[in-house]
């Protein structure tokens, strides 16, 4: 009976083993700070003991030290994770190895992973108005952080924001949340935050209490200058008490790039790969050939200009680019690969060549430019016998959604004499034609759509075609019905979808739009004047439902961080 006992013990302790993996690990925030920048280094483990660490002589702590544990709730069930963090900085330039950490379990000793840091020696600006150095918070039963991971960077360099929250006593509950704000970072992306609802017991100020954070971001500053923070608010609730939290502003400098940039540079920041290739050829004159120009990395990649491939007259674009996202965001910005698809029909026969690209960025890493160079592409084209070169050139125009290149080949096939004579005649069949259209498309509108939009006045359809296009119906997103779906997300998320789809649509020529997808549509509003603030807005809108579609789920609180842009998108 005893061997029994002590074989099933022997198997619950293997079971017990598999289900909770020890581990022991080191990381920090920011593995190539500035001298004098703040870093935190964060041991993890599944072994409850004394954490011992290795530090360089050059590491200055401040902050204190943090010691805690949390939950991590799986499939197949829990485990507990014991962590230590310190905050602290270097102060001198140079390549450091911080670790290993150490722990004793029993007999038996464990030992973590190194992890190297690069100091560069760029002094960083102090912030009197930093709120860890302040000891007064330590009095209030529950205080509130705006937490950055770097305190100065260049314009379009990633910034992570998270909100933090301590408090003395257990919370079971906060409402009422306000996010942070901040006019200087405009360009702001949600990502998944794995502590959103995981309670922590962590020190501050030497004394205990419990935390957690919410509402982590990433943003890319547009402009240099030195951008607050605006605070978060939020009610924390612990059974019948509430808590009433303002938390303290933060501060971010953001600096200009260096005035040495290539004649190529187009703005974008990170660690960028750029590959160019073709995916379908063309051999006779009048075939289509396919070509892709893939951008890889991280940093602002998801800002990344649709280039221009300065083609020669012997070819030509057969319809607009399709562009392909795969990436996500993180702390070192939108990372992943953007792929932009061009369709070029050739239209003479010989040797034909499409350019060498030209691409270039700012690398962060080194604090340089680089300049990439991609090799022409080169086709053998035979000669068609009847290929119609003018008819071929027409049938590509209407092919593009683009208005700029649509109003290039007006200039080319109509001359001024002839647009007057056709705009006389054209206005009454087109203003003829524009009623019909606005009735039908009336009749169509569904109940979903009646209850978010009302169409508004059109403009005048009796000027000529080179004056003013017939535009489109406008549609004026009413707050009012939005609202009341807040407390339905699902319903909600779709709505707000429905809403700025139509926005968009009255907002671009319609021949084509319904077939745009939403970054075609998107990119095409950003080539218009006056509509850089809106449109990123609307980024910022769709990158929240993301979120909640394919991240974190949406609640009535998120719905009403939608609603606050889409009020922000209408004053604008």
């Amino acid at each position: 009976m005893k061997n029994i006992t002590l074989f099933i013990g022997f198997l619950l302790a293997c079971f017990l083993l598999n289900a909770q993996q020890l581990v022991l690990s080191v990381s920090v925030d920011n593995s190539a700070p500035k001298v004098g920048e703040m870093i935190e280094v964060i041991v993890k483990t599944t072994i409850n003991g004394n954490i011992q660490i290795t530090y360089p002589s050059e590491f200055i702590p401040g902050g204190g030290v943090m010691n805690g544990m949390s939950r991590q709730i799986s499939n197949s069930g829990y485990s507990t994770i014991y962590y230590r963090s310190e905050s602290g900085a270097f102060q001198k330039e140079g390549e450091f190895t911080i670790g290993p950490a150490t722990i004793r379990k029993g007999n038996k000793s464990y030992t973590s992973n190194k992890v190297v840091v690069k100091v560069k020696n760029i002094p960083q600006a102090t912030n009197s108005a930093n709120p860890l150095m302040s000891k007064s918070l330590a009095n209030k039963p529950a205080f509130g952080l705006i937490e950055t991971n770097k305190s100065s960077v260049y314009v379009g360099e990633p910034v992570s924001i998270t909100a933090r929250v301590f408090a003395q006593f257990e919370p079971k509950k906060f409402e009422d949340y306000r996010e942070y704000t901040s006019k200087g970072l405009p360009d702001k992306h949600k990502i998944p935050n794995p502590e959103i609802t995981n309670v922590e017991l962590k020190n501050f100020q030497n004394k205990r209490y419990y935390s957690f954070s919410y509402d982590k971001s990433i943003s890319f500053p547009a402009q240099a200058g030195t951008f607050s923070i605006q605070p978060f608010q939020l009610t924390l609730g612990h059974f019948f008490d509430q808590e009433r939290i303002t938390s303290e502003p933060a501060s971010i400098t953001v600096k200009s790039l260096p005035s040495d940039a290539p004649v190529t540079f187009r703005g974008t920041v990170g660690k960028i790969n750029v590959e160019r290739s073709v995916i379908k050829n063309a051999e006779k004159q009048g075939d289509v050939a396919t070509i892709s120009i893939t951008f890889s990395g991280y940093g602002n990649l998801h800002s990344i200009e649709i280039p221009d491939l300065k083609l020669p007259s012997s070819m030509q674009l057969y319809g607009d680019p399709k562009i392909e996202e795969d990436f996500h965001f993180s702390e070192k910005g939108a990372e992943g690969k953007l792929t932009i698809e061009y369709n070029i029909q050739l239209l003479d026969p010989g040797n034909l060549k499409i350019p060498n690209f030209m691409f270039s960025y700012f690398d962060l890493e080194t604090e340089k430019y680089i300049e990439l160079a991609l090799d022409s592409i080169f086709f053998n084209i035979e000669r068609t016998p009847g290929f119609n070169r003018v008819k071929a050139k027409e049938d590509a125009t209407l092919r593009l959604a683009s208005k700029k290149i649509n109003q290039e080949n007006e200039k080319q096939f109509l001359s001024p004499r002839k647009i007057l004579v056709i705009g006389g005649i054209a206005s009454a069949i087109l203003a003829l034609v524009f009623f019909v259209f606005k009735r039908s498309k009336k009749s169509k509108t569904n109940i979903q759509s009646e209850e978010i939009f009302s169409e508004i006045s059109q403009s005048n359809t009796t000027e000529t075609l080179t004056e003013k296009q017939v535009e489109p119906p406008v549609f004026e997103i009413k707050l009012d019905s939005l609202a009341t779906k807040i407390n339905e997300p699902e319903e909600y998320i779709n709505s707000v979808c429905l809403a700025l789809d139509n926005w968009m649509e009255s907002k671009l020529d319609q021949r084509e739009v319904k077939s745009l997808s939403r970054l075609e549509k998107i990119s095409r509003l950003e080539a218009q004047s006056n509509t850089e603030d809106k449109i990123k807005i609307v980024r910022s809108i769709f990158a929240k439902i993301d979120e909640a579609r394919y991240g974190l789920k949406i609640d009535s609180f998120g719905c009403q961080q939608i609603q606050l842009k889409l009020e922000d998108l209408l004053n604008n």
